[in-house]
């Protein structure tokens, strides 16, 4: 189901249109649908086809560096980028497989590309039940609203210039997940514990949480090796070692921080709306009998593990991002007092240049008239041989 009011039908169909020019290897796409915790199928998805039941089905879109047609009229003309996928292959899967429009939006360029964005949409049925009684409370009708679908979308972001997105659709029967750009340490994950596990297959949001915890992960690495580059400009605290390099490396390294501190925040918003999600699934699966309350609280626990560690990673980074500042702040005061130093040194040198000129100024008041008065009585005595 696609929210019409949300996407620019016009400017979506144009960016699409506009793809087909362009110039590059389209990567195919992997379609692996599970049943029971068992891998059913797992091919490259080329044509629409009808497939056999599923529980779950993944739908694994890449992005592939292209190069846009001479005829784009886009800005990126003439670049290689690597934010692509065919066009065809989207059409495709949004006629047969239900892609969202968003989805497509975000693969090519559209919208809200370098935000998090999150939506939750439910396709539900209104209808008025009957209930059994009696006496005056008989043939009373109650107004029931049945959920027959829940649809999810969301972007993330585990690296710097790298996004991601993933659906999730499920009419608690069978559920579709499409992914643009999964970690494969994610997918090497879900394939292991859904082995060891057949369940977790069907669990909801369990690969969401996969993903979340990865990001987390990748974050916390990062973290670490910008705290080893930081330790390592601690040590240019002596004057010698204050240079235009140490600073230009603060610099890059408190811009990464807040690059950090930027996702972070988003993070703990897409979580929140994790927690939404949720609810609201559980509440419409209920009417299905879909969920369970042990199913509910792992997924609970598993949300407040991954909000706790996205508060505490913020918190590293908030340090971490103060002391990168305070460093700069301390090279720029050292760097100063280097330069005041000098300029002391400078004035001191002056002012010996002037003591000196003093000298040769006194000792030249001092001879000055002597040399005068001795000189004076010869000038007169050759004036006067020179007229007589």
């Amino acid at each position: 189901m696609n929210q019409l009011e949300v996407v620019n039908s016009d400017e979506l169909e144009a960016a699409l249109q506009e793809r087909e020019g362009w110039q590059g290897k389209w990567p195919s796409v992997r379609v692996i649908d599970f049943c029971d915790g068992t891998i059913l199928e797992d091919y490259a998805f080329d044509v629409a086809v009808d497939l056999e039941m599923f529980l779950l089905r993944l739908i694994l879109l890449e992005t592939r560096q292209v190069t846009p047609s001479s005829s784009s009229k886009g800005s990126w003309q003439g670049e290689v980028l690597s934010a692509a996928v065919n066009p065809a292959m989207l059409r495709c899967l949004r006629e047969h497989a239900g892609l969202f429009n968003t989805f497509i939006e975000a693969t090519c360029g559209i919208g809200h590309w370098y935000s998090a964005k999150h939506v939750c949409y439910d396709d539900s049925l209104s209808r008025n039940e009957k209930l059994e009684g009696r006496g005056e409370f008989a043939f009373q009708k109650e107004f029931v609203i049945l959920i027959l679908s829940v649809d999810v979308f969301y972007e993330y972001i585990p690296l710097e210039k790298k996004h991601s997105c993933t659906q999730m659709s499920t009419d608690f029967q069978s559920t579709t997940y499409f992914f643009l750009d999964l970690p494969a340490a994610v997918l090497t994950r879900f394939m292991r514990d859904v082995a060891e596990e057949c369940k977790l297959s069907t669990s909801f949001f369990y690969l969401d949480t996969l993903i979340a915890d990865e990001a987390m992960r990748t974050w916390q690495k990062d973290i670490a090796r910008k705290r080893t580059a930081l330790k390592s400009l601690d040590h240019t605290v002596e004057h010698s070692k204050v240079n235009i390099q140490s600073i230009h490396e603060l610099h890059a390294l408190a811009r990464e921080w807040h690059i950090l501190a930027r996702n972070l925040s988003d993070y703990a918003a897409l979580l929140d709306f994790f927690k939404s999600a949720s609810s609201r699934y559980f509440i419409a699966s209920s009417a299905h009998g879909g969920s369970t309350t042990q199913t509910k609280a792992m997924l609970s626990g598993s949300l407040e593990y991954l909000a706790s560690s996205c508060r505490s990673l913020a918190y590293l980074v908030s340090d971490y991002s103060g002391r990168t500042k305070t460093r700069i702040d301390l090279l720029y005061h050292l760097a100063n007092q280097t330069e005041s130093q000098s300029t002391r040194e400078l004035a001191e040198l002056a002012r010996q240049d002037s003591a000196a000129m003093l000298t040769i100024a006194a000792v030249t008041l001092l001879f000055l008239p002597g040399t005068f008065i001795a000189v004076r009585p010869l000038i007169f005595q050759d004036f006067l041989e020179c007229h007589l």
